[in-house]
């Protein structure tokens, strides 16, 4: 199992490599003379702040079985039955579950604070489990 300081440490570092990423679209913005408290323009980068984070927390937990701050503090997202890497349903159901969390104020992260096992909500709801290398 995966400490939970560990797992918040790691889920800190993908949350400024999302903002890092996304920092080019809201310059985009920024230079177009975008009016920031317009409802639209905050939207718009609400949308693109959406759609990298889903396609960051997918892609590299498909692939790799990791994101890069789970990489930098020795952590691994496995399937809890079988132990490997997670498969592309599990990678998708755990990116959109991790970020409905985020969008609840962390309560489904903060689960695994209470869980027997340290899971945290999108890890009971994709079948996958976090665990030190």
């Amino acid at each position: 199992r995966a400490p939970v300081f560990s797992r918040i440490a790691a889920g800190l570092i993908d949350l400024l490599v999302i903002a890092f990423a996304s920092s080019p679209f809201a310059a985009i913005i920024e230079l177009t003379n975008g009016n920031w408290a317009d409802e639209r323009v905050l939207a718009s980068m609400a949308g693109i702040l959406v759609i990298i984070m889903f396609l960051y927390l997918t892609t590299s937990t498909a692939l790799a079985g990791r994101t890069w701050g789970m990489s930098l503090v020795s952590l691994r997202a496995v399937d809890v039955d079988t132990g490997l890497p997670p498969t592309t349903k599990q990678s998708v159901t755990r990116a959109v579950a991790y970020m409905i969390s985020l969008a609840t104020l962390g309560f489904g992260i903060l689960y695994a604070l209470f869980d027997a096992e340290g899971r945290a909500a999108h890890d009971h709801l994709s079948g996958t489990a976090v665990v030190r290398e």
